[in-house]
C-alpha cells in the first residue's frame, strides 16, 4: 500500500488489518521516510518526516484524520527553522527562526503574517502590529530599532509608514508608552552620534 506525502509516493510498512494500515509503522519513498500511527486507516497523533537521502528529521507534527492539527516543527540540518500551530490542516500561528533566533512570530494566513504579529528585519528593526495583512502592516504599528528604541509609532498603509500619532491599542500599549520616553531631539542626537560626524 502507498501514501503520497509532498509529491512523494511512500510505500507503507504497517500492520494491515482487512487491507487497512493499523498501529505504529513507517513508510519509505524516494524523498521521505515517515513514522507514525494509523488508527482506522488514518494517520493520527505524532508523525515524523525524515529525508531519505540523509536521514535528517524534517518535520514533527500532530495529526488528526491525516491532517496536521496541533503543534508542528520544521527542521533544517538539525536546527529548528519554524514551529507553530495548525487547525484542521490550516496553519494559523508560527514562529520562524534564523540561526536559532526568532525573526518572526504571529498569526498567519497563507503562510504570511495576518493579524497580530512581529517581524525582525535583517537590520535588527522590529515591526510590531495587530494589523498584518498578507505579510504587510495595514493599520497601527510600531518599529523598534536594534537598541529597542521606538523609531516609529503610528499608521501603516501596505507596509509604508504614513502617519505618526498617539492612539491606544491593547496590543501596542507597552510600545506606545515606551515611545513617549523618546524625544525627537534625543533621536536626532543619537543618529548624529551614530554617524560619528
Amino acid at each position: 500500500m502507498y501514501l503520497t506525502i509532498l509529491d512523494d509516493k511512500i510505500k507503507l510498512f504497517w500492520k494491515m488489518v482487512k487491507n487497512v494500515p493499523t498501529g505504529r509503522g513507517y513508510g519509505v519513498g524516494q524523498k521521505y521516510i515517515v513514522t507514525g500511527i494509523f488508527i482506522d486507516g488514518k494517520m493520527q497523533g505524532d508523525v515524523n518526516l525524515f529525508c531519505t537521502q540523509t536521514g535528517n528529521k524534517l518535520l514533527t507534527a500532530e495529526l488528526v484524520d491525516n491532517r496536521i492539527h496541533g503543534k508542528y516543527t520544521f527542521y533544517k540540518q538539525g536546527q529548528v527553522i519554524e514551529e507553530g500551530l495548525f487547525s484542521k490542516g490550516t496553519k494559523y500561528f508560527h514562529l520562524v527562526y534564523d540561526k536559532g533566533d526568532v525573526v518572526e512570530y504571529g498569526f498567519v494566513s497563507n503562510n504570511k503574517l495576518h493579524g497580530e504579529g512581529v517581524l525582525l528585519d535583517r537590520y535588527g528593526n522590529k515591526y510590531t502590529s495587530p494589523h498584518w495583512e498578507n505579510g504587510k502592516i495595514h493599520g497601527m504599528g510600531a518599529v523598534e530599532d536594534k537598541n529597542g528604541d521606538i523609531i516609529y509609532y503610528g499608521t501603516f498603509l501596505h507596509n509604508e509608514a504614513i502617519l505618526e500619532y498617539d492612539h491606544d491599542h491593547p496590543y501596542l500599549n507597552l510600545l506606545r508608552n515606551k515611545s513617549k520616553n523618546t524625544s525627537l531631539e534625543t533621536v536626532a542626537t543619537n543618529c548624529f552620534n551614530y554617524l560619528d560626524l
